[in-house]
């Protein structure tokens, strides 16, 4: 019998999981853009509707803006076989809630579109606590950035490969929807100074990323970037 995991409210974590076998999740842009539309649906309290039908979706997605949510959404990275999240936990039952949803619907539309059955992902999802007393040594600002440019540290294009990353709703670039907590963003920037600044220690992460993968490099000093 697993374990069943704890997640204390008001705290943050790293959410994350990639296709069985390492299989890719996403075959085209209709599977990552339902993917995207998922996650807005699956956070309510409300039972999830599946519904391949764009404007079904759209309506859906409506209501879940008019109810209570499950997490707030801090970060996120949608790639080809995994995706990573940072979230809040809100609501006793939030996070583990919500990627129950979020997979389930995900896996049914899937499976469906593609006749197949069986488990899409590996296993259940893992989870990293990133604040309160148990937390590990990672920082949330740091982990935040790790999740934003995760696509580059595996080297993924955006204008070739099936990807999607809220680092554009951080620098204030996005053009579609957004989902994440607009004021957990502006925190985490002014912690770091201003945008531009951000701007630059973001990029100077990613490169201490790329060069030690799977490294949990310390947050660099801000004179640095003066």
């Amino acid at each position: 019998m697993s374990q069943k995991r704890e997640f204390y409210i008001e705290e943050y974590y790293h959410v994350f999981n990639r296709g069985v076998d390492k299989r890719e999740i996403f075959l085209d842009k209709g599977d990552l853009y339902y993917f995207f539309d998922a996650i807005q649906i699956a956070n309510k309290i409300t039972p999830i509707k599946n519904s391949r039908m764009k404007n079904n979706r759209k309506k859906e997605k409506q209501k879940a803006k008019e109810e209570e949510k499950l997490v707030e959404i801090i970060a996120y990275c949608l790639l080809p076989n995994h995706f990573h999240f940072v979230l809040k936990e809100i609501r006793e039952g939030g996070i583990s809630k919500f990627m129950s949803k979020l997979g389930g619907s995900y896996s049914q539309y899937f499976n469906s579109k593609y006749d197949r059955s069986g488990t899409l992902f590996q296993g259940r999802f893992k989870a990293k606590r990133l604040t309160g007393e148990s937390k590990k040594d990672f920082d949330l600002e740091v982990v935040t950035a790790y999740v934003n440019m995760n696509y580059k540290h595996h080297n993924y294009d955006f204008k070739k490969d099936l990807i999607k990353s809220s680092i554009f709703e951080f620098l204030g670039e996005e053009r579609g929807e957004l989902i994440c907590n607009q004021e957990q963003i502006e925190r985490q920037i002014s912690y770091i100074g201003d945008l531009k600044k951000y701007k630059k220690w973001i990029k100077a992460l990613s490169k201490e990323f790329t060069k030690n993968h799977n490294k949990n490099p310390k947050l660099l000093s801000f004179s640095e970037l003066e």
